[in-house]
């Protein structure tokens, strides 16, 4: 029984072998016989390759270092700036420094109101003033009555070299002189005891000469008859030249003949007086030149005469006044 059954299972399996040929062959039609489709494979899901990321420092290193470039450049600038500021300063200091010097230095050398610049007596030739070129004289302490002539020329009353100047104080202003006490010691002597006895005080400006620019004082009579104080003085030098601002002795045209008279030289039109050159030069206006050139403004002619002349209204010299120069005290 079981035989037979396996035997019907081989033939089944025969007969289906005949009716199905192998794949590849035709039937007998020649076509191909139906094949199963085989069941497609699914479809592979696509590989996602996943990369970290990571920055991209070729990229972003130069443009660090152009930023740092920049910050350093930026502080350059500022310690330039800082720099160039602080030297503005200091040559601003500087500079001001200096002309605040010579504004100074101007003052002193040329004090308020000079003028021109002072004229060299590199041609003078100077005397010395010997003890007997002195008077007897008592010197004058500014004290008793104003004397109007004395009994001989005044004794040495300064120390050479002293530093004094001389105030004249006029009806239309103040004029300062600086005396020469070293190169002319008995002129300056001689007109310092006059000051401080009073001689001077209220005497008029007695003669003016535009020709020669000069201003002229001093005398007791207020005229050019004035008989002087009573004395003379030695002559102390000879061949000065004359220009602005000059304190002089007035004298004739004899030797030794000065006395008690000056004159102020005002502008450059006293070079004429070169030709003569023996009146003694002993200081030098350092202030009040326009005074001067005030009151020869007011000149008017005598008659007859081209050079002489005065004001046209009174000019007194109500003082004059002795006193140290204040910037060598």
């Amino acid at each position: 029984m079981a035989k037979e059954k396996r035997r019907r299972q081989r033939a089944a399996r025969q007969a289906k072998a005949q009716k199905t040929p192998p794949i590849g062959d035709t039937v007998d039609d020649g076509s191909f016989p139906d094949v199963p489709d085989a069941e497609p494979e699914p479809a592979a899901k696509p590989q996602v390759e996943v990369v970290a990321a990571t920055p991209d420092r070729s990229a972003k290193a130069p443009k660090d270092a152009a930023a740092a470039d920049a910050r350093r450049q930026a502080v350059r600038n500022v310690r330039l700036k800082k720099q160039r500021n602080l030297a503005f300063r200091r040559f601003a200091i500087i500079m001001a420094a200096i002309v605040v010097t010579f504004i100074v230095i101007g003052f002193l050398l040329q004090g308020d109101d000079t003028g021109d610049d002072v004229v060299a007596q590199d041609d003078a030739n100077y005397l010395t003033f010997l003890t007997s070129d002195f008077g007897t004289g008592e010197c004058a302490d500014g004290t008793g009555p104003v004397p109007t002539s004395f009994e001989d020329a005044p004794q040495q009353c300064i120390e050479q070299g002293e530093a004094l100047q001389a105030t004249f104080e006029t009806s239309l202003g103040t004029v300062v002189a600086e005396l020469n006490t070293i190169e002319t010691f008995g002129t300056a002597n001689n007109f310092v005891n006059l000051a401080r006895s009073g001689y001077y005080d209220g005497l008029e400006v007695f003669r003016t000469d535009p020709l020669a620019s000069t201003v002229a004082s001093g005398a007791a009579t207020n005229d050019e008859a004035d008989p002087g104080p009573g004395y003379t003085i030695a002559d102390e030098a000879a061949g000065f030249v004359y220009g602005p601002g000059m304190l002089a002795m007035s004298r004739s045209d004899e030797a030794d003949s000065a006395g008690s008279a000056y004159f102020f030289t005002v502008g450059t039109e006293a070079e004429v007086l070169d030709a003569q050159g023996t009146f003694v030069v002993f200081g030098q206006v350092t202030a009040g030149l326009d005074v001067l050139e005030s009151i020869l403004d007011l000149h008017i002619p005598d008659a007859g005469n081209v050079t002489g002349g005065r004001p046209s209204t009174t000019v007194t010299v109500n003082s004059v006044t002795i006193a140290p120069i204040p910037s060598a005290t």
